[in-house]
C-alpha cells in the first residue's frame, strides 16, 4: 500500500518529486532529498552530486594505485638466471702464492721438487692475467735448474709484484 497524500498542504507544501509534505523553511525533502529552493534543479540534491564526484575520484585513485603497483612490481622482479653461474676471475693470486712458497723453500727443495712446484704454479696460472700466465709458463717449461731459470724466475717475480702479489715477509 502506498501512503496517501494529505489533502491539506503542509506548512511548507509538498515535494515536487515524491509528493511528501515539506516542513516550512525546509530546503530539502526528508523523503527523497530533493531541493525545495526556488530556481534549484528539481529532483536532485547536492549530496548526490558530491557522492558521484567522490566515487569518480575514488575510482581514479584506485586505477592509479593499481597501475603503480603493477609498474613497480614489474621493475623489481628478478628473473632467475638461465645459464650456468659466471666463472670466477683468476687474478693470479693462487699462482703467485704458490710461487712465493717455492721461493721460501728453494734452498731446501730438490731440483725435481722445484720443477714440480713450477708445474703447479703454471697450472694455477691458467686464465690468470697474461703477465702472470706467461711467466708461469716459462717456469713450467724448465726441465731442470739451468741457465733459463734466472730469466723465468725474475719474470715471475716481476709479474706477481706488478699484480700486487708481493713477496710475503
Amino acid at each position: 500500500m502506498s501512503a496517501a497524500k494529505p489533502s491539506v498542504p503542509a506548512p511548507g507544501g509538498f515535494c515536487s518529486s515524491c509528493g511528501a509534505p515539506i516542513a516550512s523553511g525546509a530546503h530539502f525533502c526528508v523523503e527523497c532529498g530533493a531541493t525545495t529552493a526556488p530556481g534549484a534543479a528539481k529532483g536532485r540534491s547536492p549530496w548526490l552530486m558530491w557522492a558521484v564526484i567522490g566515487a569518480v575520484c575514488a575510482l581514479i585513485v584506485m586505477i592509479v594505485g593499481i597501475a603503480s603497483v603493477v609498474a613497480l612490481s614489474g621493475s623489481n622482479s628478478a628473473t632467475p638466471p638461465t645459464g650456468p653461474p659466471p666463472a670466477a676471475v683468476n687474478t693470479g693470486s693462487n699462482a703467485c702464492t704458490q710461487f712465493w712458497a717455492i721461493v721460501k723453500q728453494v734452498d731446501s727443495l730438490s731440483v725435481a721438487d722445484t720443477v714440480a712446484g713450477f708445474k703447479k704454479v703454471s697450472a694455477a696460472a691458467v686464465d690468470a692475467p697474461p703477465p702472470i700466465s706467461r711467466a708461469a709458463a716459462q717456469l713450467a717449461a724448465l726441465d731442470d735448474v739451468g741457465p733459463g731459470l734466472p730469466a723465468a724466475w725474475n719474470g715471475m717475480v716481476e709479474a706477481c709484484n706488478a699484480a700486487g702479489f708481493t713477496y710475503p715477509n
